[in-house]
């Protein structure tokens, strides 16, 4: 009989640094992962799950014997595309862990459209139209709205919620919190061990920056209206038109005021920094 369960899910936010905390959790000897990056299982199976399905999904996790098992799919963030996630992951586990990690949800948008523009999804001279027609953008940066699905069905102490940029700037406090909020044995990890090198990072200036000149070279090929036509080669940030970080911030404005009401997460950072906006 299948006894093994998943312990935690780090559930978003997409574009937000979950592959790089998976790693960083991984590293704990407890910690077991799904080998695939992101399952995306119960987004795909909604509740009641299948006894075989579940025992293929449990046969991907490594190692067999961790005390913890846990995986990241930012799928299960996408409130509008899949409803049943929260509720199938409760009736999966009632004592499942969530953690969510979160960034500037206009960052975010942008982010998103550079990773679509590099895989060549979309043109990068065509993105108002891009952002006027496809809704996902602003849906998956609606973090107020996607958490209140999870408040919904877990109690407060089974949320975990982190910001992306303090993450960034010092990933251990995060890495060392979210070890005790799955129930890891903190006298096995070593916070010497850490690694900080960012995972999944697409970004030429990152990615290239120790080849002398190259900085410089990459930040003017950025500013040219054509570059998203090397992004497929080179992952240059596209320009993005005047105007679309405003028109952003003013539809994610409200949502940002019922995440920091619903959840205490604090979000001035990012109110500060689009205040002259309105």
């Amino acid at each position: 009989m299948e006894t093994r369960i998943v312990n935690f899910v780090l559930a978003g936010a997409q574009k937000c640094g979950t592959t790089s905390l998976s790693e960083q959790l991984s590293a704990h000897p407890d910690v077991g992962f799904c080998v695939e990056k992101e399952p995306h299982f119960f987004s795909k199976h909604p509740a009641p799950l299948d006894s075989a399905a579940l025992a293929e999904y449990h046969g991907r996790f490594e190692p067999q014997n961790a005390v913890l098992w846990g995986e990241a799919s930012t799928s299960y963030m996408f409130f509008d595309e899949y409803p049943h996630v929260a509720p199938t992951l409760s009736q999966y586990n009632p004592d499942m862990r969530i953690i969510i990690m979160l960034r500037d949800p206009v960052k975010r948008i942008i982010s998103h459209l550079h990773h679509r523009i590099r895989k060549g999804y979309i043109r990068g001279d065509n993105i108002h139209t891009e952002l006027a027609t496809c809704t996902d953008y602003i849906d998956r940066s609606s973090y107020g709205r996607q958490i209140a699905a999870y408040q919904a069905v877990f109690a407060p102490e089974q949320i975990r919620i982190y910001n992306f940029e303090q993450y960034i700037r010092d990933p251990a406090p995060v890495v060392e919190d979210a070890l005790r909020f799955i129930g890891a044995d903190m006298q096995k990890w070593d916070p010497e061990s850490l690694s900080r090198e960012a995972k999944n990072i697409s970004d030429a200036k990152v990615r290239l920056g120790h080849i002398p000149g190259a900085t410089a070279v990459l930040s003017y090929l950025e500013k040219q209206p054509w570059s998203w036509r090397l992004s497929r080669l080179i992952p240059l940030n596209t320009p993005v038109p005047e105007g679309i970080e405003k028109a952003l911030w003013l539809r994610l404005k409200e949502d940002v005021d019922l995440l920091e009401s619903s959840t205490g997460f604090d979000a001035s950072a990012w109110k500060n920094k689009y205040h002259h906006f309105g």
